[in-house]
C-alpha cells in the first residue's frame, strides 16, 4: 500500500519540481529488522529516491557502522575500478 501510495503521489507531480518530498503519511514507520524509515525523497532529475532511516539497539552501534561503511566503500571502489577498465559488472 505504501509502494503505491509513493507510486501514485510521483505520478501526479508537475514537471517543476526535480526533487519532491513524500508527504510523511506513512512516516515514521514502525521498527522492523532493527531499523525505522523517518523519510524519504524522490528527485525526478536522476530518478532516485532517498530514504532516511533511524536505527535502534544493536544496529545504532557507532563502530558496527565505521566497519560496514568500510566495506562497503572498498566494495564500491572495486565496482567502479571494474567498470572504469571495461569488464563491467
Amino acid at each position: 500500500m505504501f509502494c503505491a501510495h509513493v507510486i501514485m503521489r510521483l505520478s501526479t507531480t508537475g514537471p517543476k519540481n526535480t526533487q519532491k518530498t513524500i508527504p510523511n503519511d506513512f512516516c515514521p514507520t514502525p521498527v522492523r529488522d532493527m531499523q525505522r524509515t523517518d523519510s524519504l525523497t524522490y528527485d525526478r532529475s536522476t530518478h532516485t529516491f532517498n530514504y532516511y532511516f533511524t536505527l535502534v539497539d544493536k544496529a545504532d552501534n557507532a563502530d558496527i557502522i565505521k566497519e560496514k561503511n568500510k566495506r562497503n566503500n572498498r566494495c564500491f571502489a572495486q565496482t567502479a575500478k571494474r567498470k572504469h577498465l571495461g569488464k563491467g559488472l
